[in-house]
């Protein structure tokens, strides 16, 4: 991870993509095909983001979604939600925990309670406190769980500083 902080912070600074720079991309560094996208203004930026994801970096999906879903809220297109679902998907296969909170929330928005749980599940998992928080709620409305794991969900989510997890969890633990 710092490798990538102090990679970023280099190019960012120097602000001039190498042609070494572009060979690692090329050459499947899905990390440097994202760093390079954040030099560019879109589209370039997603193929960037996109070329990223495809070398199965997991913050080129997710950013290559979040691109997506900005459109799709800008200008309801069913095109750019499912473009934003599929990469939010990919991204939550390669452990971005954000892309699993996504992908729960659109599974749950779509009625697919099921696969809505198993997102929330991982991106918790994987430290998303709105994802714990979420997880709490659905397995709550649905009663798939018992009283003490969507307990343990909300304080999850409070131990990851989500406010509406800390409220929950102590209404809770008032009873």
């Amino acid at each position: 991870m710092k490798k990538i902080i102090l990679l970023i912070t280099f190019i960012l600074f120097v602000n001039a993509t190498t042609p070494e720079d572009l060979k690692m991309c090329n050459d499947g560094i899905g990390e440097m095909c994202v760093v390079i996208g954040m030099e560019y203004e879109n589209p370039k930026r997603l193929e960037f983001y996109k070329k990223g994801c495809k070398f199965n970096d997991a913050n080129g999906c997710e950013l290559t979604a979040d691109l997506f879903y900005e459109k799709y809220k800008g200008f309801y297109e069913s095109k750019n939600k499912k473009e934003a679902i599929k990469y939010y998907k990919r991204g939550c296969e390669l452990n971005s925990s954000k892309s699993c909170y996504m992908s729960g929330f659109f599974s749950e928005e779509e009625g697919k309670i099921s696969e809505a749980l198993d997102y929330y599940k991982k991106g918790c998992e994987l430290n998303n406190g709105k994802s714990c928080f979420n997880l709490a709620e659905l397995l709550s409305k649905t009663k798939k769980a018992e009283y003490y794991i969507i307990k343990d969900y909300y304080k999850k989510a409070c131990n990851l500083k989500v406010k509406s997890g800390c409220k929950k969890y102590d209404v809770l633990n008032f009873f």
